[in-house]
């Protein structure tokens, strides 16, 4: 039950996420590699994961959490399990 309320608080995010303004993403020359919107952004991440490139994952999360407004449990979740990988 936990696991299906955390997918509908992800697409709830991501859905906010669509409808939000990005202009703050637009404007700053990090970001024009990261992805604009939530789901590419997991794609690449976890893309990231899969290769082992966990410091390169830390930082694509880090940084979009960072500009996001809103927190989501679901990108903290995969950072939390970037730094685990990372430090092992």
């Amino acid at each position: 039950m936990d696991r299906r309320i955390a997918q509908i608080a992800a697409r709830a995010f991501c859905l906010l996420l669509a409808l939000a303004p990005l202009g703050s993403l637009r404007g700053d020359t990090a970001a024009a590699s990261a992805p604009a919107d939530f789901d590419a952004l997991l794609q690449q991440g976890e893309e990231l994961e899969r290769s082992g490139r966990w410091g390169q994952a830390i930082q694509l999360y880090e940084d979009f959490s960072k500009r996001s407004t809103v927190p989501s449990p679901l990108l903290h979740d995969h950072l939390r399990h970037c730094e685990i990988r990372y430090g092992l």
